[in-house]
C-alpha cells in the first residue's frame, strides 16, 4: 500500500497492527524470547549443559579429595611409628640446624613423596621425587588427624630445608614446607598439651623455640598465618603469647601494586592475621590474657642471626 518504515513496522503490518505479536516475533527470531518454544529449548539445553559440567566438576573434586585423604592416611600410617630418633636427619635438623628440642608430635620419613601441584587443573600432580621429611599431624579436638604438615629436608649435611628449584608453572620456587590434605577448622599442630600459658605462632620452629626457652609453656602452631585465628583453647589456658612476625610481604593487587590500608600504610596480610587471631583469642568464653610479641621475622631465625 506504499507504507514505509523499518523492519518492525513491516512485521507489525504482517501481524495486522498487533505490536505485542510483533515484538514476540522479533525476540523469538533473535533468541531473546524466553516464552517462545525456541527460547525455552535453548534455555533448557544451556541449563542441562551447565548441570552436566557441574556434576563432572563435583565428581572430579570428590575423587581428588578421596585420593588426598587416602594419601594422608597412608603417609601418617607410615610415619606415626617413625620417631625422630637420635642421629636421624630430622633430629639433626632440629638440634643442630635449629638448635632446639624435637617437638613431641613430629615424626620422620626418609622418603616422603613431594608432589608439585602448581599447574592446578591444567596438569595432574607431578611427583618431583622422594626426600627426607618431618611429618607433623593437624590434630582435631577429638584427637583425629585431619591433614599433615611436611617439612622436606636436604639429605646432605647440614640437613636444612631442601631446595627443589622452580615449580612446574615456573613462577615460584617449590616450598620446602607443604600441607598434605586440607586441615579442618578445628585442627592445628598441637606441639604440647594445653598448659596455663601457651605460645602460638605460624610455624613449628617458631613455637618450639619459645617452648624450648620457656619450658613451662605449651605450644601450638597454625601452619599458616591465615589459620592463626582458628586456634581455640579450653578454659585451662589463662595466658596466650602470640608470636608475630614483622617484615612480611605486603599484599599486591592484580597490577602488582602494593595494597594500602585506609591510613595509607601497606596492607601486610601476616600482620592482619596476627591481629585477627589476638581478637579471636581475647573473645574466647574464658577470656584469657593475650599478648603479641613481635619479631623481625621467624623467631628461630632471629635468635640464630639468620637473615
Amino acid at each position: 500500500d506504499g507504507a514505509r518504515g523499518d523492519l518492525l513496522a513491516l512485521i507489525r503490518h504482517v501481524r495486522g497492527g498487533d505490536w505485542k505479536a510483533t515484538f514476540d516475533d522479533a525476540r523469538a527470531f533473535l533468541g531473546l524470547d524466553d516464552e517462545s518454544e525456541e527460547g525455552r529449548r535453548r534455555a533448557q539445553a544451556a541449563a542441562e549443559k551447565a548441570a552436566r559440567a557441574r556434576i563432572v566438576r563435583e565428581e572430579r573434586a570428590a575423587r581428588d579429595a578421596a585420593r588426598v585423604k587416602e594419601r594422608v592416611r597412608q603417609t601418617w600410617a607410615a610415619a606415626r611409628g617413625s620417631y625422630c630418633t637420635h642421629g636421624s636427619i630430622a633430629e639433626r635438623y632440629f638440634r643442630e640446624v635449629r638448635r632446639i628440642d624435637v617437638p613431641t608430635p613430629c615424626r620422620f620419613l626418609p622418603d616422603a613423596p613431594y608432589w608439585d601441584i602448581s599447574m592446578g587443573d591444567k596438569a595432574p600432580p607431578y611427583l618431583v621425587g622422594r626426600f627426607p621429611a618431618v611429618v607433623t599431624p593437624f590434630v582435631t579436638g577429638k584427637r583425629t588427624v585431619s591433614a599433615l604438615h611436611l617439612t622436606f629436608l636436604d639429605p646432605d649435611p647440614p640437613h636444612g630445608k631442601i631446595d627443589l628449584g622452580l615449580d612446574l608453572a615456573g613462577e615460584a620456587r617449590r616450598p620446602a614446607k607443604k600441607f598434605l590434605g586440607r586441615p579442618s577448622p578445628d585442627s592445628w599442630l598441637r606441639l604440647t598439651e594445653e598448659r596455663e600459658t601457651m605460645a602460638v605462632g605460624e610455624g613449628i620452629e617458631t613455637v618450639q623455640t619459645a617452648v624450648f626457652l620457656k619450658p613451662g609453656w605449651g605450644g601450638a602452631a597454625a601452619g599458616s598465618v591465615d589459620r592463626l585465628p582458628l586456634i581455640a583453647f579450653g578454659p585451662g589456658v589463662k595466658r596466650i603469647i602470640l608470636l608475630g612476625e614483622r617484615g612480611c610481604a605486603p599484599a599486591k593487587d592484580r597490577d602488582g601494586r602494593t595494597v594500602l590500608k585506609d591510613d595509607g600504610a601497606p596492607l601486610i596480610p601476616a600482620e592482619e592475621a596476627t591481629w585477627a587471631a589476638a581478637r579471636a583469642y581475647a573473645a574466647l568464653p574464658h577470656r584469657p590474657h593475650v599478648e603479641i610479641k613481635w619479631f623481625q621475622g621467624d623467631l628461630n631465625d632471629v635468635l640464630r642471626g639468620v637473615e
